[in-house]
């Protein structure tokens, strides 16, 4: 594998180690050490290299001369920010408590306003016909 393909196609893009590191869930360190020769990228990280840097996994293994490095970088590939990415968890979370929230609110207010206490208040007892004329006394037994 030729190290020094894999920074050069990085620059070529415009990358810096830590958005290549964020693409792949990876820290800054295990690109660096990619690049340097002191460890080399899995399979699967080939595979997400190749689709990011816009070239083929063979290219990355083997290099490629100088002309198919530059007809590569300049193919546009389609690349979202891992920053981007974590916009849109934040707005489907945003979502997700705005729809909480609401429907706690329309819960809340059907409850409330069909709701009967079971005490008595002031306004029905003045609209209660009250008759103890027969009760002499009252029982306060327990």
């Amino acid at each position: 594998m030729q190290t020094e393909q894999l920074a050069r196609l990085r620059k070529a893009k415009g990358f810096t180690q830590m958005e290549v590191a964020e693409e792949l869930g990876l820290s800054r360190q295990a690109i660096s050490r990619w690049e340097s020769g002191l460890a080399f990228p899995s399979t699967e990280n080939l595979k997400k290299l190749s689709v990011l840097y816009g070239v083929s996994v063979d290219e990355l293994l083997h290099g490629s001369s100088e002309e198919t490095v530059q007809e590569s970088v300049t193919t546009e590939v389609p690349f979202i920010p891992a920053e981007h990415k974590k916009q849109k968890k934040l707005s489907a979370s945003l979502v997700i408590g705005i729809i909480l929230v609401i429907t706690l609110v329309v819960v809340f207010t059907m409850w409330y306003t069909h709701w009967e206490p079971g005490v008595l208040t002031f306004d029905r007892m003045e609209s209660s016909n009250w008759d103890n004329s027969d009760a002499t006394e009252f029982d306060f037994t327990w």
